[in-house]
């Protein structure tokens, strides 16, 4: 099991018993005094995995990771990492050990959800393809990766639902409203062609010498970031 940030959002694991062996994941959210379960179960799709071994969970509790062994299978170690996206739980990825003797033991993501440490209980081999890894700490007992996950998940619903921009459309000034105890970290503004225009960190900023149009803005804070469009004229 693992807990959000602000104690209100919880991931419980459900471990199958032999010769199944397939687990699973339910998220839960504490709403209106009740604690309810948020989008569907997470489960495994391999037959005879033994999944859910582990469980971490974003300070929002909008990301979750699973680790999970194929067991009678092909033995492989594997983590998939699963974003709440409007009401469901969408798989986005997934990291697979292919040695067949290792699985991972323990899983950790830092708080705004775009790193996830793995550890193992033997040598994992070559970095899995297509992901961003640095090898920490290595030896007979095995070993830790950090992974930057940052680049497969899409804006924050949680933070896209409690951040305004006002006014909109405007002609000189945006001013940037948190709820939610959300903390301004930095503010990015990008052209349509994806052309980077400024970076702040103050909420209110001034856009006078900007050319009429749509403009994207990114806001990047203590629980994760989001992007709103905004028109200046």
């Amino acid at each position: 099991m693992d807990m959000s940030s602000d104690g209100n959002t919880i991931a419980v694991t459900t471990m199958a018993v032999y010769p199944q062996n397939m687990g699973s994941i339910n998220v839960y959210r504490y709403i209106n005094n009740t604690w309810t379960q948020i989008g569907n179960a997470i489960t495994s799709q391999v037959p005879n995995e033994r999944y859910a071994h582990n469980v971490a969970i974003s300070g929002s509790g909008n990301v979750v990771v699973v680790s999970s062994n194929e067991n009678g299978n092909t033995k492989n170690g594997r983590v998939e990492i699963h974003e709440y996206l409007q009401g469901n739980w969408v798989k986005k990825g997934e990291i697979i050990d292919k040695n067949g003797n290792s699985i991972y033991w323990a899983i950790a993501l830092s708080r705004d959800g775009h790193s996830l440490a793995l550890s193992s209980n033997g040598k994992v081999g070559p970095k899995p393809a297509g992901n961003t890894s640095n090898e920490q700490s290595k030896g007979s007992s095995g070993e830790v990766r950090v992974y930057d996950i940052s680049g497969i998940l899409s804006s924050d619903t949680f933070v896209l639902e409690n951040f305004n921009i006002y006014p909109n459309p405007t002609t000189d000034i945006l001013n940037i409203e948190l709820k939610e105890n959300l903390t301004l970290e930095k503010v990015l503004i990008y052209n349509t062609t994806g052309q980077l225009l400024k970076e702040t960190s103050e909420k209110t900023i001034n856009v006078s010498g900007f050319a009429k149009g749509i403009y994207n803005v990114q806001v990047s804070t203590n629980q994760g970031k989001a992007t709103k469009k905004v028109i200046v004229k």
